[in-house]
């Protein structure tokens, strides 16, 4: 489980990514700002890579997601896991599929 240099999903600082221990292909994030984080599969797919998805979580949206995962790293002591279902009650913005 190598650790990646990227930019923050959220905020954009740098950080770490490492696949977590499961066979999920979720990824753990670490970030000087926004704590620690778990990014689903889903999640980084459907608001992260997708273009469309992307292009739904504002600005505003990454600062309500990094307050959240921080929050929760502060009183629980482990990472928030954000899968869609978490993103759409976080921000509201549900994302983009088709039919």
């Amino acid at each position: 489980m190598d650790k990646i240099k990227i930019k923050c999903y959220l905020c954009r600082q740098e950080a770490e990514e490492k696949d977590t221990d499961d066979a999920t292909m979720n990824v753990l994030v670490k970030c000087p700002e926004c704590t620690e984080y778990i990014l689903s599969y889903s999640g980084m797919k459907y608001y992260f890579e997708r273009p469309e998805g992307s292009a739904l979580l504002k600005p505003e949206h990454k600062k309500q997601l990094s307050k959240n995962v921080k929050q929760h790293f502060d009183k629980k002591g482990e990472p928030l896991v954000l899968n869609t279902k978490k993103i759409e009650e976080i921000t509201g913005v549900k994302i983009v599929t088709y039919k």
